[in-house]
């Protein structure tokens, strides 16, 4: 049965990851950012019909962490949700259908509910795309918790930031399993909040990836404005540096700090394939 584990910082300036539940350096998640005192971490697994495509050698492990939530009950959305996609787990049985987006009921937490998105000109934008999870149909069901949910331009959900989406999939092919962290940037929220909820629109989004490159990594970042104007993601790269400065989040942080210090700094676009 899936279940939701709740993980309190308690230590003032604390910059571990925690839960070490997949391999990377020293046995650490590489996918999660530093967790900082007082955040919320919400954590999604224990899924029972995990289920891979094309690969009979793979076994399916029920203790799985699908995706893990920072969450900010001021703007109730994601600080940020981070997540691992490896070429195995894409192709999966698991389809869209008619899952509704929800309230999560295991999450203590104040959440949005689709009331606060209907009809206020916002779409129910994932931050964990459900496309990236259909090796499970209860981890992609999960992705349409409100935990996982911002309020998102239309264009933007299915143009723009989709596109982005589908080509961080091909990166999971292409390089067997890559490292994501998305979320929102609030800004100065010049649309306000929708909803009797109250729930933040934010100015803009971020996805932040690393991939193993050889006996190394290779990371790089997008911020793409909430807005219906067409955005390129590859004219919306910045560094990991770049970014941990506009959103305050410490990426990566199980990274060697050496290795951490050079893969941050800098992006190759021919590595990713977005050479002009």
């Amino acid at each position: 049965m899936n279940h939701i584990t709740f993980l309190f910082a308690m230590l003032l300036g604390l910059c571990g990851c925690t839960a070490p539940q997949e391999e990377g350096e020293g046995g650490m998640r590489l996918e999660l950012p530093a967790i900082r005192a007082g955040e919320k971490i919400i954590e999604y697994s224990g899924y029972s019909d995990v289920a891979y495509s094309g690969n009979s050698n793979i076994q399916p492990d029920p203790e799985k962490v699908a995706f893990t939530v920072s969450y900010d009950e001021t703007h109730k959305q994601p600080r940020w949700v981070a997540y691992s996609l490896s070429k195995q787990e894409l192709g999966g049985y698991a389809k869209r259908g008619e899952k509704q987006f929800h309230r999560d009921p295991h999450a203590q937490v104040r959440q949005a509910d689709r009331s606060d998105y209907r009809r206020s000109g916002w779409t129910n934008g994932h931050m964990a795309p459900a496309g990236d999870f259909t090796w499970s149909d209860r981890a992609m069901n999960d992705t349409f918790n409100y935990t996982n949910i911002c309020p998102q331009n239309e264009y933007n959900n299915g143009k723009s930031w989709n596109s982005l989406e589908q080509r961080v999939r091909d990166w999971a092919r292409r390089f067997g399993e890559i490292y994501i962290v998305s979320g929102p940037i609030i800004g100065d929220a010049v649309n306000g909040t929708i909803g009797d909820n109250r729930v933040t629109v934010p100015d803009a989004f971020f996805k932040a990836v690393l991939a193993r490159d050889g006996g190394s990594y290779q990371a790089v970042a997008f911020i793409m404005e909430n807005s219906s104007v067409p955005q390129s993601y590859p004219d919306c790269c910045v560094t990991i540096n770049e970014l941990e400065d506009i959103v305050g989040i410490d990426f990566f942080c199980s990274l060697d700090d050496g290795i951490e210090e050079i893969v941050e700094g800098s992006f190759d676009k021919s590595f990713w394939g977005m050479q002009k």
